[in-house]
């Protein structure tokens, strides 16, 4: 099942017919490092804002209606506050200036998912499609750090839970 190139848009609906349904449940974390990204932007641009076109094109050939997307610290710019900056911030500025390639394409990516949002099934993995650790910082006004913490320990009980 390895291999596939997320770039490979007929490898991947081929990957979803063989393996999926519609109960799965996709981690899509192709991206180059943001390093990798500066050296050569439209390579990045293909794997991590083409790639995900791809990938939720092939989920809904098979009904799949839960995604996890990792998003970036890269996505916040020169305005994101620089003491107490929340996860919500990003989500209620999503047109801000990220100064970056990575950070454009990370959003790129969010857009995405919001003009597939109507296929995903569960509210929770929209909301995960913009990192789990925005869903916290919006209920409870915490910090970025905070949240990256309470991130991973989501991802873990997902990840059991698949």
């Amino acid at each position: 099942m390895g291999g596939i190139d997320v770039c490979d848009e007929d490898a991947l609906k081929k990957l979803f017919r063989e393996y999926a349904d519609e109960n799965t449940t996709v981690w899509n974390l192709a991206a180059p490092l943001s390093v990798e990204t500066a050296l050569d932007p439209a390579v990045a641009e293909a794997v991590t804002v083409g790639g995900m076109d791809k990938v939720l094109n092939a989920m809904s050939t098979v009904g799949a209606r839960r995604i996890c997307f990792t998003d970036s610290i890269g996505s916040f710019g020169s305005e994101a506050p620089r003491d107490g900056a929340t996860a919500r911030w990003l989500t209620e500025n999503p047109l801000q200036d990220p100064g970056s390639d990575y950070g454009l394409q990370k959003r790129g990516c969010r857009e995405l998912m919001a003009k597939y949002d109507w296929q995903l099934d569960d509210a929770r993995a929209s909301t995960a499609t913009r990192v789990t650790a925005q869903r916290h910082a919006r209920q409870h006004s915490d910090s970025t750090e905070k949240c990256a913490s309470t991130q991973r320990r989501h991802i873990d009980t997902l990840t059991q839970l698949i």
